[in-house]
């Protein structure tokens, strides 16, 4: 008697448990959403492989600046250096409407700014192959002339040395030396596409804002002395279910 006494207590106890729980789940509570956000993130090229005739470098972001006013939301520009050195294309910029928006470098490398950095540009074969794209295709003495080269027209541009970055890929040793030499919060770099412009980016941090490993930028810090000390979002978030796949049309998903 005193097992089965036992077990029926444990059952009471159960339902008890159980009543409880559909109580307080139909009382009234509000969820806060202060710490949800949405970065909207514009790279912004120059003339370098322009190929449009009917539309023109600065266009779309007239386009993009006249919804961001009307409806009164910030943005991130990060320019390309090729029209950084464009002071037409630059001065655009620096209006006063985009005091309130935030000013960044775009880290594609194109033949513009190697050759004002005294880099050899290494295209010939397409514009966004690794090689010749990204900084990580270029040795360190290239890699550090190409960024000074940025971020120093950048300041006599706009007066000030930008926190934020982006690019297709950044590799730690450039990232490590922007950070030293300049100051770094944000970088952005390419969600993961199995196979899209000729090269694969793939086992990244699935669509949240981390900080990196010193090792690899493609995924989190172990722990604090891995950490490096800036922010990594991803460019165009990719679909959770859709984006997976081995080819450009799940790379579309995002």
């Amino acid at each position: 008697m005193a097992k089965k006494t036992r077990v029926t207590r444990g059952r009471r106890l159960i339902i008890n448990v159980l009543l409880a729980g559909v109580w307080f789940l139909s009382l009234p509570f509000s969820v806060s959403a202060r710490d949800k956000f949405v970065t909207i993130i514009n790279p912004v090229r120059g003339n370098d492989f322009w190929q449009l005739s009917n539309q023109a470098p600065l266009d779309f972001v007239v386009f993009q600046k006249n919804l961001f006013k009307a409806s009164k939301i910030p943005a991130t520009w990060l320019l390309r250096p090729d029209l950084i050195f464009n002071n037409r294309l630059a001065s655009f910029f620096r209006q006063a409407e985009f005091k309130s928006d935030e000013l960044g470098i775009f880290l594609e490398v194109t033949p513009t700014w190697a050759a004002k950095s005294g880099v050899k540009y290494k295209g010939g074969r397409g514009w966004s192959l690794a090689s010749d794209a990204f900084l990580s295709g270029y040795n360190v003495g290239e890699r550090k002339r190409l960024v000074e080269t940025a971020f120093k027209n950048f300041k006599d541009r706009f007066g000030f040395y930008p926190q934020s970055i982006g690019a297709w890929h950044i590799d730690p040793y450039t990232a490590a030396f922007i950070k030293k030499e300049f100051g770094l919060k944000t970088i952005l770099i390419c969600a993961d596409q199995f196979s899209t412009d000729g090269y694969q980016i793939w086992g990244g941090w699935w669509g949240v804002p981390y900080y990196p490993s010193r090792e690899n930028f493609l995924y989190p810090a172990a722990n604090r002395k891995d950490k490096f000390p800036a922010v990594v979002l991803w460019w165009a978030q990719r679909d959770p279910l859709n984006g997976y796949g081995p080819g450009v049309t799940e790379s579309t998903f995002s």
